[in-house]
């Protein structure tokens, strides 16, 4: 009764209860505050559980990945980041799993899975295939044997790019910088050169140094072992970036945006349904892909969403209305 009679009110004061929601709704993403925040942003005082059930029903109604692809068409660079993060939901583990075209920036999928495991990865990535039509030139992972398998699995032929940052990042745990001698510290220098070369040739030249090293017992340790039989295994998977001419070698973006999806996920620890987290999760996803970048690394970038990026005009569309399979909810809210 209570949202019923305010809205009544609006409508003498020369309101729209469209107008309003979307008011809503652009508050909630565009600060990432909570329910209750965004409660006390508007300038009439709803519950927070107003503002929930108003999210969930937009998220509820929301178009999938596979319905904006096939209305916007979206050209992506051909250069795809996968990664998988950990999310709560309702106190139960799920893992985000996003796949990121990394020339644009843009989400192209993502989901709620139980694991991050073969079962749950390859129906994934056949999605970003058959339903959405991505074809990839090189795909982008962290080290991981599920990811890895179900690329293979699913993008046979396609080169895999393993995350240099992330190779990096396992060394240090290895060899930590607080405990690292001057031999091991020369040795770390070493593999860097491998990781970020310039080119093909200057990476080989690089790795050669690095084994000469070790035959002529420069770094004998265990740890230093461990490390150049890793980077001799994963050679061509960590340089594959060379293969295609492209300058991403590391999965930050994928795991950047990932992590703007999460922020929100965050929050959604309230739904008695893994559904509605699902729904929700396709209106975060919408919002990011709508929502224009500012103080990016690439300046270019500043002023222009994921989607303008790859050559949707979206100033053509209102998001949270474009979001919408059926127009008229934002009517009966």
């Amino acid at each position: 009764m209570r949202c019923k009679r305010w809205f009544s009110e609006r409508r003498t004061r020369g309101h729209h209860k469209p107008a309003f929601v979307k008011r809503i709704v652009n508050t909630y993403f565009d600060t990432r505050g909570s329910y209750r925040r965004t409660a006390r942003s508007v300038d009439y005082k709803l519950s927070h559980m107003q503002i929930f059930r108003i999210v969930e029903k937009l998220g509820r109604g929301c178009k999938d990945a596979v319905q904006v692809a096939g209305e916007l068409h979206p050209r992506w660079s051909g250069i795809l980041g996968l990664d998988g993060k950990t999310v709560d939901v309702r106190g139960k583990n799920m893992v985000l799993v996003d796949a990121v075209d990394l020339g644009t920036q843009d989400s192209v999928d993502s989901a709620l899975v139980p694991i991050e495991d073969h079962r749950s990865l390859c129906p994934f990535l056949e999605e970003v295939r058959d339903a959405i039509g991505y074809r990839p030139r090189m795909l982008v992972i962290d080290d991981d044997k599920a990811w890895r398998a179900a690329c293979e699995a699913v993008f046979p032929g396609v080169p895999i790019q393993l995350c240099v940052v992330h190779f990096e990042r396992i060394v240090d745990r290895i060899l930590p910088k607080r405990k690292r001698t001057s031999e091991q510290e020369e040795f770390k220098q070493m593999v860097r050169r491998v990781l970020y070369a310039k080119s093909g040739k200057a990476a080989g030249r690089a790795m050669d140094e690095t084994l000469e090293a070790r035959r002529n017992k420069r770094f004998t340790g265990r740890k230093e072992s461990h490390i150049a039989f890793s980077l001799v295994r994963n050679f061509r998977l960590l340089t594959a970036h060379f293969q295609v001419g492209t300058r991403f070698r590391d999965n930050n973006i994928t795991e950047g945006v990932n992590d703007k999806l999460q922020m929100k996920l965050f929050l959604i620890r309230g739904f008695k349904k893994e559904e509605s987290a699902r729904n929700t999760l396709k209106l975060i996803v919408m919002h990011y892909r709508f929502n224009p970048f500012s103080s990016c690394k690439i300046k270019e970038h500043d002023g222009k969403s994921p989607l303008d990026l790859a050559g949707v005009d979206t100033s053509r569309f209102d998001w949270v209305v474009y979001s919408q399979r059926d127009k008229r909810i934002l009517n009966v809210l």
